[in-house]
């Protein structure tokens, strides 16, 4: 019903930023979101402003053509890419669901789904056979050979928006591109944007898979299963009847409309119930309606009911004109179709792609390891064969689908598979795919680091007492000197500078408690949010079977994780904005035991991280027989700048040397392997690769024969 008021121009009235659509309370039916990411677009973007007021005057064209030449407009064919974004979980849905999702979707557009003859007897003259086919594409943008369904692995889908078309897409200008995740990150159940309101980069529809089809992950029902119909509905340029807020059920929406005439005004559907003969907004003094006498077109696919199954005359004009539209226009020609392989009569076998999960990347020595084929691209009955290589495991080679493998010795591991049809060969090599790790560490208890090293995170003498990053992009924990708590060197993480949800970890190196009792972690933070919605969160895990498993100890967001007020620019903290943290390690105080930290991004300031400490209480007794057995000594102490390191083994034995300022921050190390037992000797200098040390106080550590001890040496 045409109004006043059209369905953009009240989008406009919402004045949405990105991040306040994100604020807003979405119920559990997870609603669409079109309205207010149009709104935020239309408040980033507003060069786009003059496309969708050319738009909104096709729309009011639209209205006067009569019903006859809105129905008798040609069928058209929309290439279409759908993009799995997944953690090799239940979120990886099966190629079955998605072509479940699209059949749903061709029935909806044709007027062949199974409940035409429900639509109501008022509306059967306005039900349009829209006449879109939507076909996977069988050529990717490269000319090569595809099914339509790509697969990406990464913790976005599990807060998803527009960060992931930054993982993949296809051109939108020859592609529909449709995002399946795990969790939008505003609560919606989809979103979509309306023609060339939007620069091309963000162009497409992210849709969970839970509401994707009626089969698999989907929850099934009318509602799940008609989401991506509604979604396609704004792609190509529908807003929902009632107009252009997300607020079904308001009675001011008989204030808005959707600028379609054979649509009649309506407050929409709060509660998904069908009410298909109530009138809840015509004949109304305020809001006069041409149709007064017609009920709510509440079974068209635009609006919130649990009984969608229809698009009128004058949506099905809307969306046909849309593809005249220049962001549209090249979907549908002759040559794009066949650029995609979505022509008439084309059909395509493809080589599979391999891919594969493993159900553990972290073990300990003498574990199995259980390999799944995830391999995709593949045409139904297809027959695939499998060769799988494995170095350092047990078998070392493999020609099942999902083989299980011993790990014996410690190390970093690659895995090979290559898959094969009658169409081709792919193979995927995952460097360092599993990370075996001895039973027990060689790094003992007490511990200290203040990143005070220049050559963090990597220890250049040993790889065992490296610390881990892995990153989520290119910008995560970084060593500064730009704030510390003690010394001149802290670790950052710069929240702002990345997508909201990206996850950013940082591992110590495995750490042996078999010396102390009562252990516990402690580190010193400092973090400010830059408004009260950029929520941060920083967690701690810790495991005891060298990662396989993880158990969540400390976990502090936003508010709570905060040590001062709030800093819209960057945060450097002073002394006095830093917090001392303490976990206690519990039953997870092991002879290898790893501590994780774990950084979610949400467009805050920065955080730092210093002074990771684990401390305890030395076993009774142990203190005294560990320095007698093993003899350390420094002499002469005090030095004039060199001194001589002795100390005594027990037996054959690795033993680590380190000398440390002290504050904690390594000056040198010396490792040396299966070393004789009796007296040792080494020079200061040898150790730290400095003909004198400055003056000061320095700490020489030994670990040796599963014992760790300390001397003071005095530099003057």
């Amino acid at each position: 019903m045409r109004k006043k008021v059209l369905f953009l121009a009240s989008a406009i009235v919402l004045g949405l930023s990105f991040n306040e659509a994100k604020s807003q309370h979405i119920p559990f039916r997870k609603y669409c979101a079109t309205d207010s990411m149009t709104a935020a677009a239309m408040r980033q973007y507003p060069e786009y402003a003059k496309g969708r007021k050319e738009f909104e005057a096709m729309v009011r064209s639209l209205n006067t053509q009569s019903n006859a030449r809105r129905a008798s407009t040609p069928n058209s064919t929309i290439p279409v890419v759908v993009h799995v974004i997944h953690t090799y979980g239940a979120d990886n849905i099966t190629d079955g669901q998605v072509y479940d999702a699209l059949r749903i979707v061709n029935e909806d557009y044709s007027k062949t789904n199974p409940d035409t003859a429900s639509v109501i007897a008022a509306y059967q003259p306005r039900y349009a056979n829209v006449g879109f086919e939507f076909k996977l594409a069988q050529k990717d943008p490269n000319g090569n050979c595809t099914n339509g369904i790509t697969r990406t692995y990464s913790t976005l889908t599990d807060n998803a928006d527009n960060n992931v078309k930054s993982l993949i897409m296809w051109d939108p200008t020859k592609y529909l591109n449709i995002w399946v995740v795990n969790r939008i990150s505003f609560g919606a159940g989809g979103y979509s944007y309306l023609p060339c309101s939007v620069p091309q980069n963000i162009e497409g529809i992210v849709v969970l898979n839970t509401q994707f089809g009626s089969i698999g992950k989907s929850n099934g029902g009318n509602f799940s299963a008609r989401t991506l119909t509604h979604e396609i509905g704004h792609y190509m340029g529908l807003p929902h009847v009632w107009g252009g807020s997300n607020s079904p059920g308001d009675p001011a929406n008989c204030g808005m409309d959707d600028g379609i005439a054979d649509t009649p005004n309506t407050i929409g559907s709060a509660t998904q119930n069908c009410l298909v003969n109530a009138n809840t907004c015509g004949g109304t003094n305020g809001n006069p309606d041409p149709d007064g006498t017609m009920p709510d077109n509440v079974q068209n696919y635009m609006d919130y009911s649990n009984c969608a199954m229809m698009f009128t005359n004058g949506q099905k004009a809307v969306m046909t004109a849309a593809l005249s539209m220049s962001c549209r226009s090249n979907l549908t020609t002759p040559n794009n179709l066949i650029a995609t392989g979505t022509n008439p009569g084309y059909t395509a076998a493809c080589a599979p792609i391999a891919d594969f999960k493993a159900s553990a990347d972290r073990v300990c020595e003498g574990n199995v390891v259980y390999f799944n084929d995830q391999s995709y691209n593949i045409a139904a009955n297809s027959a695939v064969s499998y060769s799988w290589s494995f170095p350092g495991g047990t078998p070392a080679t493999s020609t099942d689908p999902d083989p299980m493998v011993t790990y014996n010795i410690p190390g970093d591991y690659d895995v090979v598979l290559t898959t094969t049809n009658a169409a081709g060969t792919h193979t995927i090599t995952r460097n360092q795919a599993v990370r075996v790790s001895p039973a027990t560490s060689i790094a003992i208890a007490p511990y200290q680091n203040s990143f005070e090293d220049p050559s963090f995170p990597v220890d250049p003498l040993n790889a065992q007492l490296s610390w881990e990053l892995i990153r989520s992009g290119t910008i995560s924990w970084e060593q500064t000197q730009a704030a510390a708590a003690t010394g001149s060197s802290s670790l950052r993480m710069r929240n702002r500078d990345v997508s909201v949800g990206t996850v950013n970890t940082l591992i110590m190196p495995a750490v042996n408690f078999n010396n102390i009792t009562g252990s516990t972690l402690k580190f010193k933070v400092a973090y400010a949010q830059r408004a009260a919605v950029t929520n941060d969160k920083l967690s701690v895990y810790f495991s005891k079977d060298c990662g396989r498993t993880w158990a969540l100890r400390y976990n502090k967001i936003g508010a709570n994780l905060s040590t001062t007020g709030t800093f819209l620019n960057n945060f450097t903290p002073n002394a006095a904005q830093w917090r001392q943290e303490t976990v206690a390690l519990g039953n997870y105080a092991t002879a290898n035991t790893l501590i994780k930290f774990e950084i979610t991004s949400n467009s805050g300031s920065s955080l730092y991280l210093d002074d990771i400490e684990i401390t305890g209480n030395a076993i009774s007794g142990l203190e005294d027989a560990q320095a007698n057995a093993l003899n350390l000594n420094v002499y002469p102490n005090p030095s004039n700048g060199d001194a001589t390191v002795g100390f005594a083994l027990t037996g054959k034995s690795d033993y680590t040397l380190e000398v440390l300022s002290i504050t904690g921050q390594r000056i040198g190390q010396a490792l040396v392997k299966q070393n004789q037992e009796g007296s040792q000797q080494l020079k200061l200098s040898s150790i730290t690769g400095q003909v004198t040390l400055k003056a000061g106080v320095y700490l020489v550590k030994l670990q040796a024969n599963g014992f760790t001890t300390l001397k003071k040496a005095i530099v003057f």
